[in-house]
């Protein structure tokens, strides 16, 4: 015979298993949101243009080292994009000045 917390536990996984299985289905159906960051869809993306590259010019590698350089490249892309736009900002002297004209 169960005890109660047996039969408690049951009870749970069942509907754990329920919620997995309907999540799932969702999922399927496209009424599930994509859960990825922009960031990791970008990693994403550029790694396998990486490997789409290193497959048609024949060259050895692997996925690790594919995602790897995309996070490489993605964020020395951003770092860059930061410092340019940093670069283009007017300084408070600047501003100051174009004020009084």
């Amino acid at each position: 015979m169960a005890t109660k917390t047996q039969q408690k536990q049951s009870s749970v996984g069942q509907q754990s298993d329920q919620n997995l299985s309907r999540l799932s289905a969702a999922s399927e159906d496209g009424k599930v949101a994509s859960r990825a960051s922009p960031q990791h869809e970008r990693i994403q993306a550029r790694a396998y243009e990486i490997f789409q590259k290193r497959k048609h010019n024949g060259q050895a590698g692997d996925q690790v080292n594919d995602w790897l350089q995309a996070e490489r490249e993605i964020a020395d892309s951003q770092a860059l994009s930061a410092s340019l736009t940093e670069a283009k900002a007017p300084s408070r002297e600047e501003n100051r000045l174009a004020e009084k004209w």
